[in-house]
């Protein structure tokens, strides 16, 4: 707060201008199944001595149950929160406005949505005292089943101190045709890891920042069912913070302002590695176990559950206004959910 040591710090959550207008919160909600009764009660639970509780809850489990066997949540949101959905959404209103990115579904205030009216400050934002700039040089990817991912950094220090600076490492992996079919969602950017070293007054320093490669992977749990690497560019870039991430990787698209971009973005500071092929082997066995990694709880999602009568839209970059979640999802029990409840509380 003095000055006396350079800031290096980075925000770790995105702030924004109303967080009741976030996926999650749109979706917030649920409570007990709507085939409970909820009956006021005071004693023990009969399963648990000297356990006691205030309410018990009865309906198609059969008899009674505790608070947290007759509630649930769904979150409809999917991976879209924090950075992922602001900066994914940026990213579309620019490249893919069909996609109903600019629509007014979870808007604030106005019919349209606008990234600026939204964030108050992105995921990674910082202050630094002293002027300095980035050079990403270059990056790595070790493609083996154990491999990392190696970017170097150099930090010019431009002013008349020495002083510590922060890099930070981000990619966009590509959002194919594939990934729209198959209902696997990933964000127009993310974070990897960042590095920080001291630089000197007027002199240069480089960061190396790693990362396992293995992160570049999607999980698909529709066809693959297993993690994947998609076919495309992969976009790296060296930013401080996701929205100029964003950016940058927009600049070396070839997009500009006059695309919808809020500021001109960096095409020198990325770092473009090709997949060739469709990879769905390489990462599909753990390498801590040796086992095959593949679908283990398909039940954890009502679409998949035996016998739900209750279908999830979960939001998806493909159609920004036809699945931005609208309310919270109502959900009655099903036989084979009581059962399996009545299994865990056992």
């Amino acid at each position: 707060l003095t000055g006396q040591v350079n800031a290096t710090g980075a925000l770790p959550d995105t702030y924004v201008a109303d967080n009741a207008s976030i996926p999650a919160v749109m979706n917030f909600g649920g409570g007990y199944y709507a085939d409970y009764e909820i009956v006021n009660s005071a004693g023990d639970d009969p399963r648990y001595p000297g356990v006691e509780i205030a309410n018990t809850i009865t309906g198609s489990f059969g008899g009674s149950d505790t608070y947290n066997g007759g509630y649930y949540i769904v979150e409809a949101e999917g991976i879209y929160v924090g950075y992922k959905y602001y900066e994914t959404r940026y990213y579309d209103s620019v490249v893919n406005p069909a996609s109903g990115a600019r629509s007014g579904a979870g808007a604030t205030p106005d019919a349209a949505w606008d990234y600026n009216k939204e964030v108050v400050y992105s995921f990674g934002h910082g202050l630094s005292y002293l002027p300095y700039t980035q050079t990403l040089k270059s990056v790595d990817v070790d493609r083996t089943p154990d491999g990392n991912i190696t970017a170097v950094v150099e930090i010019a220090n431009l002013s008349d101190q020495d002083g510590y600076f922060l890099a930070q490492l981000y990619v966009q992996r590509p959002y194919t045709d594939y990934d729209v079919q198959n209902k696997v969602e990933k964000s127009a950017v993310m974070f990897l890891n960042a590095g920080k070293t001291e630089v000197p007054a007027g002199g240069t320093a480089e960061v190396t920042i790693t990362v396992p490669t293995k992160y570049l992977a999607s999980y698909d749990y529709t066809n693959a069912k297993t993690y994947i690497l998609d076919a495309g560019d992969y976009y790296f870039t060296a930013a401080a913070g996701a929205h100029e991430a964003v950016n940058n990787i927009l600049a070396a698209q070839g997009y500009t302002t006059a695309d919808g971009m809020d500021a001109e973005g960096d095409a020198a500071m990325t770092w473009t590695y090709e997949q060739a092929e469709f990879d769905a082997e390489t990462y599909s066995v753990s390498s801590a176990t040796g086992y095959p990694i593949t679908n283990q709880f398909d039940n954890a999602d009502l679409n998949l559950y035996e016998g739900s009568a209750t279908q999830v839209t979960y939001l998806s970059r493909s159609d920004w206004t036809g699945t931005y979640p609208e309310s919270a999802t109502v959900v009655e029990a099903t036989e084979q959910m009581a059962a399996d409840v009545a299994d865990v509380f056992q």
